[in-house]
């Protein structure tokens, strides 16, 4: 399903939604609420679904890179206390 879901022209993030988790979150995101509330607040800025990653050293997500997605995440998560980058896929 999720190599189908990837295939060449029918890429789509809501079909990938469904094969992204990490069972680390369940755990971590009632320990930690700040972890949590990050991917909440990834989730309201428009990020399809914030993915911790690994052991929860970062949360990952999706999001065009367009100059008015780029000036919203830079006015809600400030390079003082965050660090955003942005990667190109293909």
């Amino acid at each position: 399903h999720l190599l189908r879901a990837m295939a060449p022209g029918r890429l789509s993030f809501q079909a990938l939604d469904s094969y992204l988790h990490n069972d680390f979150e369940r755990i971590l995101y009632p320990m930690v609420p700040e972890l949590w509330e990050l991917s909440e607040r990834l989730k309201a800025a428009g990020v399809s679904r914030p993915l911790l990653c690994g052991s929860g050293s970062a949360i990952a997500g999706f999001l065009e890179s367009t100059p008015a997605n780029r000036e919203k995440f830079s006015a809600l998560f400030p390079s003082r206390d965050y660090h955003v980058f942005w990667c190109r896929t293909h």
